[in-house]
């Protein structure tokens, strides 16, 4: 079955990225560090597709780094295409909030759910970001339920209900790798 969306990939991630900047006041220029930093670390230099400016004046490659990466995310400029390591470093590079959601949404794109598989000893935080979870699902829902009937009156609240159990079953895998992992 093909999957068709209302944006390309690239644009979704765009999207994350602009929120990203917007609610959390970051410039484009510390984003593009950022990012750099991520690409540098994830991808061996032999690799790398993109060659960002990493010596001479900070200021001038800072700049121009911005300048590449904005240039890449800017669907007016169709001669230069996001590659997929650079996507990754960018995806990285976002804030917590906006990396969980766009991880979320580019494994959705998949048929597929994101789910952190833990290290061996992560039991205890997951079994914490399990509760958390929970907590925020049932906070969620509780709107929803409260007059004893679910109908189109509910409807505001839904999106955010779907989103908060889609969190706590993708917790809940996490947290069942985790104990599995125990028991080796």
């Amino acid at each position: 079955m093909t999957r068709q969306f209302q944006e390309t990939r690239t644009e979704a991630v765009v999207r994350f990225v602009r929120d990203a900047l917007h609610t959390n006041r970051i410039s484009e220029t510390t984003f593009a560090m950022h990012v750099v930093e991520r690409y540098h670390e994830s991808v061996p230099a032999a690799g790398r597709i993109i060659q960002f400016r990493t010596e001479g004046d900070p200021f001038v490659c800072a700049t121009a780094n911005k300048q590449r990466l904005f240039r890449m995310l800017d669907p007016q400029f169709t001669d230069s295409r996001l590659p997929a390591d650079l996507e990754e470093a960018i995806v990285n590079a976002l804030p917590p909030t906006q990396f969980a959601a766009c991880r979320r949404e580019l494994a959705r794109r998949y048929g597929l759910m994101d789910v952190e598989i833990p290290t061996a000893g992560d039991a205890l935080r997951t079994v914490g970001q399990f509760t958390s979870a929970l907590g925020a699902a049932m906070s969620a829902i509780a709107p929803i339920v409260a007059d004893g009937s679910v109908d189109h009156a509910d409807r505001p609240h839904i999106a955010e209900a779907l989103h908060k159990i889609a969190d706590l079953i993708a917790q809940g895998e996490s947290l069942r790798h985790a104990l599995l992992l125990a028991t080796r």
